[in-house]
């Protein structure tokens, strides 16, 4: 969405092979998360040659919680936290109102960002210490931390054991 926003806005339609290219991530993972976000009305598809994706609202209207939950889904960190009848120490869990506590503040900061914020010059500076003169002294290449936000659904952690097989590692009873 970000690069789709610098790119070409409501204005000029931006291929998502061009966004692959300069985030360094895979065409066919932007192809799913550009479902997700039409169906959400916040990309608009443009068919043809020139066609691409345009915003679908303008940035400022964009709410970052939005995008999370339109590319990815809900804010969970764990399951209980939304859905206690999946963890039976749910009632009696001492974590429990911590992760609520967390997901909440998560929620409310991807509320009330804006896709136009993150475009700021004087927002970058202040909450990320970003300059101008880093953004203008960046690559036109791939983002090189945008590998490291790329997409872990589905994938989970596993270990070596001493056998040098791949084990799950277990999960606690609170996520």
């Amino acid at each position: 969405m970000l690069d789709i926003a610098r790119h070409g806005g409501r204005e000029t339609p931006v291929p998502l092979a061009a966004v692959a290219t300069r985030t360094d991530l895979s065409h066919g993972y932007l192809e799913q998360l550009a479902m997700g976000l039409r169906r959400a009305h916040l990309l608009r598809g443009v068919a043809g040659r020139k066609g691409g994706y345009l915003l679908g609202m303008p940035a400022a209207e964009i709410r970052i919680g939005e995008v999370v939950e339109a590319s990815i889904g809900e804010v969970c960190l764990v399951d209980c936290v939304k859905s206690p009848s999946l963890c039976e120490r749910a009632v009696r869990c001492e974590t429990r109102a911590l992760y609520s506590l967390l997901n909440q503040r998560i929620e409310d900061t991807l509320q009330s960002l804006t896709l136009a914020d993150l475009m700021d010059e004087d927002w970058l500076a202040v909450h990320g210490g970003i300059t101008p003169a880093d953004l203008a002294a960046a690559p036109d290449g791939p983002d090189p931390c945008s590998t490291s936000h790329g997409p872990r659904r589905g994938r989970r952690r596993t270990r070596k054991t001493p056998a040098g097989t791949n084990e799950a590692p277990e999960r606690s009873p609170t996520g």
